[in-house]
């Protein structure tokens, strides 16, 4: 196993970014080691930056909601069987990473609810009660969110912060008032 480990370390030694599943050990070893920016999933772990949650296994599917940067979306699978879950939480971890490493050149991405205090430390927040209570749906997709971070970030260099608050507040309630028509 420790071979296959080294073996496998020289792959992440030529990496621009990882993707690792925190609910196995392996994933977890190597989260420590890499050099490259990391991108973590898991259906149990708090902390990963993608994690699975109300699963529920049938005869012939499998559905979840996926969590990932606050945003909650329904997954379903047409392909029975729990290892289903992670074929498909790898490969939205590898898109993800893809995503964010697109808007965010250079950026590190690892999510997780780090071990500092004080204003540093990740709010988790599960918006699950309002969709199926409220109805509620978010107004951005990821890669819309994505896109306006990212524009936030590139416009910090030359424009005043408030005004580029002012400019998104506006943009969103544009969008909203588009939706409600």
């Amino acid at each position: 196993m420790e071979e296959y480990r080294r073996a496998k370390g020289l792959l992440f030694q030529q990496c621009r970014r990882a993707v690792l599943n925190l609910d196995d050990e392996a994933g977890r070893w190597y989260r420590e080691r890499v050099k490259c920016p990391v991108f973590t999933y898991s259906e149990n772990k708090a902390g990963a930056g993608l994690s699975a949650r109300n699963i529920r296994l049938f005869p012939s599917h499998v559905e979840f909601e996926a969590l990932t940067l606050g945003l909650l979306s329904r997954v379903y699978l047409p392909i029975p069987g729990g290892f289903s879950i992670y074929n498909a939480l790898a490969a939205l971890a590898a898109a993800l990473a893809e995503l964010l490493a697109a808007h965010f050149p250079g950026a590190e991405y690892e999510l997780g609810t780090g071990g500092s205090s004080g204003e540093t430390q990740l709010l988790r927040l599960d918006s699950g009660k309002a969709w199926k209570l409220l109805g509620w749906r978010a107004l951005y997709t990821l890669e819309q969110t994505l896109a306006q971070a990212a524009a936030f970030q590139a416009g910090l260099a030359h424009t005043p912060t408030a005004q580029l608050c002012r400019e998104q507040v506006r943009q969103y309630l544009d969008r909203t008032q588009e939706m409600a028509e």
